[in-house]
Protein backbone atom coordinates (compact mmCIF):
# COMPACT_ATOMS: atom_id res chain seq x y z
CA UNK A 1 0.00 0.00 0.00
CA UNK A 2 1.23 3.41 -0.68
CA UNK A 3 0.77 6.71 1.07
CA UNK A 4 0.79 10.19 0.29
CA UNK A 5 3.20 12.30 1.84
CA UNK A 6 0.60 14.83 3.40
CA UNK A 7 -1.26 11.76 5.35
CA UNK A 8 1.18 10.18 6.54
CA UNK A 9 0.88 9.58 10.78
CA UNK A 10 4.49 8.44 11.98
CA UNK A 11 2.30 6.91 15.09
CA UNK A 12 0.86 4.53 12.35
CA UNK A 13 3.61 3.54 10.70
CA UNK A 14 6.12 0.19 11.57
CA UNK A 15 9.84 1.38 11.41
CA UNK A 16 10.08 -0.30 7.64
CA UNK A 17 7.15 0.74 6.12
CA UNK A 18 8.57 3.30 3.58
CA UNK A 19 11.61 2.29 2.12
CA UNK A 20 13.38 3.69 -0.85
CA UNK A 21 10.83 2.97 -3.46
CA UNK A 22 8.56 5.43 -1.11
CA UNK A 23 11.19 8.12 -1.45
CA UNK A 24 11.65 9.81 -4.87
CA UNK A 25 14.97 10.83 -6.31
CA UNK A 26 16.51 14.24 -4.63
CA UNK A 27 13.30 14.41 -2.42
CA UNK A 28 15.34 15.06 1.41
CA UNK A 29 16.78 18.27 1.43
CA UNK A 30 19.68 19.44 3.38
CA UNK A 31 17.10 20.52 5.88
CA UNK A 32 15.76 17.06 5.99
CA UNK A 33 19.37 15.76 7.31
CA UNK A 34 20.56 15.74 10.96
CA UNK A 35 22.92 18.56 11.76
CA UNK A 36 26.86 17.76 12.07
CA UNK A 37 29.33 20.52 12.89
CA UNK A 38 30.55 22.64 10.78
CA UNK A 39 33.79 22.17 8.51
CA UNK A 40 32.77 17.95 8.97
CA UNK A 41 32.92 15.63 5.96
CA UNK A 42 30.57 12.63 5.45
CA UNK A 43 32.12 9.64 4.86
CA UNK A 44 31.65 6.01 5.49
CA UNK A 45 32.87 3.63 7.69
CA UNK A 46 34.12 0.04 7.57
CA UNK A 47 30.72 -1.40 7.67
CA UNK A 48 29.43 0.87 5.22
CA UNK A 49 27.23 3.53 7.46
CA UNK A 50 27.33 7.08 7.24
CA UNK A 51 30.47 8.84 9.39
CA UNK A 52 31.42 12.45 9.93
CA UNK A 53 35.15 13.16 9.64
CA UNK A 54 36.26 15.25 12.14
CA UNK A 55 37.08 19.08 11.22
CA UNK A 56 41.09 19.75 10.43
CA UNK A 57 42.50 22.69 11.29
CA UNK A 58 43.69 25.85 9.15
CA UNK A 59 46.56 24.45 6.20
CA UNK A 60 45.65 21.02 7.04
CA UNK A 61 44.63 18.38 4.27
CA UNK A 62 42.91 15.48 3.96
CA UNK A 63 44.46 12.28 3.88
CA UNK A 64 43.18 8.70 2.91
CA UNK A 65 43.82 6.25 5.28
CA UNK A 66 43.30 3.18 2.55
CA UNK A 67 40.51 0.91 2.05
CA UNK A 68 38.96 0.08 5.49
CA UNK A 69 39.61 3.35 7.32
CA UNK A 70 37.72 6.98 6.93
CA UNK A 71 40.03 9.60 5.28
CA UNK A 72 41.39 12.42 8.29
CA UNK A 73 43.07 15.81 8.10
CA UNK A 74 46.31 15.86 8.79
CA UNK A 75 49.34 18.42 8.42
CA UNK A 76 50.78 18.74 4.80
CA UNK A 77 53.76 16.20 3.97
CA UNK A 78 56.98 18.18 4.78
CA UNK A 79 59.90 18.45 2.70
CA UNK A 80 61.85 21.60 0.46
CA UNK A 81 59.28 22.86 -2.45
CA UNK A 82 59.10 25.60 -4.93
CA UNK A 83 55.54 27.63 -4.97
CA UNK A 84 54.16 29.75 -7.81
CA UNK A 85 53.35 33.05 -5.74
CA UNK A 86 52.17 35.77 -8.29
CA UNK A 87 53.86 37.62 -11.75
CA UNK A 88 54.00 40.63 -13.66
CA UNK A 89 53.00 41.32 -17.22
CA UNK A 90 55.21 44.47 -18.68
CA UNK A 91 53.41 46.86 -21.07
CA UNK A 92 54.74 50.16 -20.98
CA UNK A 93 56.10 49.35 -17.81
CA UNK A 94 57.79 51.54 -15.63
CA UNK A 95 58.72 48.58 -13.18
CA UNK A 96 57.61 45.49 -12.33
CA UNK A 97 56.92 44.66 -8.30
CA UNK A 98 56.65 42.26 -6.01
CA UNK A 99 55.07 43.53 -2.57
CA UNK A 100 54.38 41.71 0.55
CA UNK A 101 56.20 39.06 -0.38
CA UNK A 102 55.23 35.75 2.22
CA UNK A 103 57.39 35.26 5.28
CA UNK A 104 56.92 31.50 5.13
CA UNK A 105 59.76 31.33 2.62
CA UNK A 106 63.21 31.25 3.28
CA UNK A 107 64.39 32.00 -0.33
CA UNK A 108 62.44 33.58 -3.33
CA UNK A 109 63.45 32.68 -7.38
CA UNK A 110 62.59 35.35 -9.96
CA UNK A 111 62.45 34.02 -13.50
CA UNK A 112 62.09 36.73 -16.39
CA UNK A 113 61.14 36.09 -19.81
CA UNK A 114 61.46 38.11 -23.19
CA UNK A 115 62.08 41.15 -21.17
CA UNK A 116 61.94 43.90 -23.93
CA UNK A 117 63.33 47.80 -22.88
CA UNK A 118 61.77 50.54 -25.14
CA UNK A 119 65.44 52.24 -24.64
CA UNK A 120 68.86 51.50 -26.53
CA UNK A 121 71.49 50.64 -23.81
CA UNK A 122 69.28 50.59 -21.13
CA UNK A 123 70.18 48.29 -18.14
CA UNK A 124 67.65 46.17 -15.82
CA UNK A 125 67.95 47.14 -12.09
CA UNK A 126 66.87 45.87 -9.19
CA UNK A 127 65.74 46.91 -5.64
CA UNK A 128 64.57 45.94 -2.32
CA UNK A 129 62.00 47.40 -0.01
CA UNK A 130 60.60 47.35 3.18
CA UNK A 131 56.46 47.87 4.41
CA UNK A 132 57.27 51.95 3.89
CA UNK A 133 58.06 51.50 0.01
CA UNK A 134 60.93 50.65 -2.47
CA UNK A 135 64.68 51.66 -1.19
CA UNK A 136 65.75 54.51 -3.54
CA UNK A 137 68.67 56.20 -1.38
CA UNK A 138 72.55 55.01 -2.24
CA UNK A 139 72.77 52.17 0.10
CA UNK A 140 72.74 49.36 -2.67
CA UNK A 141 76.33 47.34 -3.21
CA UNK A 142 76.70 45.50 -6.30
CA UNK A 143 78.97 43.53 -9.16
CA UNK A 144 77.91 42.77 -12.65
CA UNK A 145 80.53 41.08 -14.87
CA UNK A 146 79.03 40.90 -18.75
CA UNK A 147 80.69 38.62 -21.62
CA UNK A 148 79.97 39.45 -25.37
CA UNK A 149 80.46 37.18 -28.33
CA UNK A 150 82.51 39.34 -30.47
CA UNK A 151 86.06 39.02 -30.25
CA UNK A 152 85.94 37.31 -26.47
CA UNK A 153 85.00 40.58 -24.69
CA UNK A 154 84.41 40.69 -21.25
CA UNK A 155 83.09 43.49 -19.35
CA UNK A 156 82.34 44.16 -15.43
CA UNK A 157 80.63 46.66 -13.44
CA UNK A 158 80.57 47.25 -9.54
CA UNK A 159 79.18 49.93 -7.73
CA UNK A 160 78.99 50.89 -3.37
CA UNK A 161 76.46 53.57 -2.03
CA UNK A 162 74.15 52.84 -5.26
CA UNK A 163 70.84 53.65 -5.33
CA UNK A 164 70.16 50.44 -7.09
CA UNK A 165 71.69 46.86 -8.08
CA UNK A 166 72.81 46.41 -11.54
CA UNK A 167 71.44 43.07 -12.96
CA UNK A 168 72.24 43.49 -17.00
CA UNK A 169 74.56 45.07 -19.11
CA UNK A 170 73.86 47.96 -21.55
CA UNK A 171 70.99 46.10 -23.81
CA UNK A 172 69.42 46.76 -27.48
CA UNK A 173 66.25 47.50 -27.93
CA UNK A 174 65.58 45.57 -30.71
CA UNK A 175 62.85 42.91 -29.62
CA UNK A 176 64.92 40.06 -30.53
CA UNK A 177 67.34 41.23 -27.43
CA UNK A 178 64.94 41.04 -25.55
CA UNK A 179 66.75 39.34 -21.83
CA UNK A 180 66.24 36.27 -19.94
CA UNK A 181 66.98 36.88 -16.80
CA UNK A 182 67.13 34.89 -13.93
CA UNK A 183 67.57 35.78 -9.97
CA UNK A 184 68.15 34.31 -6.44
CA UNK A 185 66.86 36.33 -3.66
CA UNK A 186 67.18 35.55 0.23
CA UNK A 187 67.87 37.15 3.51
CA UNK A 188 63.29 39.14 2.98
CA UNK A 189 61.35 39.29 5.97
CA UNK A 190 64.43 39.14 8.64
CA UNK A 191 65.04 42.10 10.57
CA UNK A 192 68.56 41.33 11.15
CA UNK A 193 69.84 40.43 8.12
CA UNK A 194 70.58 41.98 4.40
CA UNK A 195 68.46 41.21 1.65
CA UNK A 196 70.77 39.76 -1.34
CA UNK A 197 70.55 38.83 -4.49
CA UNK A 198 72.63 36.83 -7.27
CA UNK A 199 71.22 36.29 -11.06
CA UNK A 200 72.72 35.59 -14.30
CA UNK A 201 71.02 36.41 -17.59
CA UNK A 202 71.21 36.55 -21.24
CA UNK A 203 70.26 39.53 -23.94
CA UNK A 204 71.96 41.15 -27.09
CA UNK A 205 74.32 44.26 -27.23
CA UNK A 206 72.89 47.80 -29.27
CA UNK A 207 75.34 45.99 -31.70
CA UNK A 208 75.18 42.70 -33.17
CA UNK A 209 76.77 41.06 -30.44
CA UNK A 210 74.68 38.55 -28.47
CA UNK A 211 75.61 38.90 -24.44
CA UNK A 212 75.57 37.47 -21.39
CA UNK A 213 76.30 37.52 -17.62
CA UNK A 214 75.61 37.54 -13.55
CA UNK A 215 75.47 39.54 -11.26
CA UNK A 216 75.51 39.80 -7.31
CA UNK A 217 74.31 42.88 -4.86
CA UNK A 218 73.08 43.45 -1.60
CA UNK A 219 71.16 46.20 -0.16
CA UNK A 220 72.51 49.04 2.21
CA UNK A 221 71.51 47.75 6.08
CA UNK A 222 69.76 45.39 7.64
CA UNK A 223 65.94 45.75 7.55
CA UNK A 224 62.82 43.36 7.21
CA UNK A 225 62.73 43.27 3.54
CA UNK A 226 59.39 41.90 1.66
CA UNK A 227 59.57 43.46 -1.74
CA UNK A 228 61.92 43.41 -4.52
CA UNK A 229 61.54 45.80 -7.92
CA UNK A 230 63.26 45.39 -11.20
CA UNK A 231 63.30 48.56 -13.31
CA UNK A 232 64.97 49.59 -16.56
CA UNK A 233 67.61 52.74 -16.24
CA UNK A 234 65.49 54.15 -19.50
CA UNK A 235 62.65 53.64 -20.76
CA UNK A 236 59.93 51.10 -20.12
CA UNK A 237 59.33 47.81 -20.18
CA UNK A 238 57.51 46.88 -22.99
CA UNK A 239 56.83 43.30 -23.13
CA UNK A 240 58.26 39.95 -20.86
CA UNK A 241 57.34 38.26 -17.88
CA UNK A 242 58.59 38.38 -14.61
CA UNK A 243 57.31 35.54 -12.52
CA UNK A 244 57.43 35.26 -8.28
CA UNK A 245 58.24 31.41 -6.57
CA UNK A 246 59.08 30.78 -3.52
CA UNK A 247 61.36 28.33 -2.31
CA UNK A 248 61.12 26.30 1.26
CA UNK A 249 63.49 24.10 3.09
CA UNK A 250 61.19 21.98 4.94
Amino acid sequence: EHYVAASIDNEHLADDAVGTDEIADNAVTLAKMAGGTDGNIISFDASGNPVAIATGSDGQVLTSAGAGAPPAFEAAAGGGAMTFISTAVASGSSSLDFTSMPSTYDTFLVVVSNLHVSAGSATVNGRFGTSSGFITSGTYGFHAGESFTSANAYGAASGNGQTYIKITSNMGNDLIKAAQITIWISGMNNSGRLARLQGTYTSGDGGTSGMGGQSFGRSGGAATYDRFQLYPSSGTFTTGRATLYGVKHS
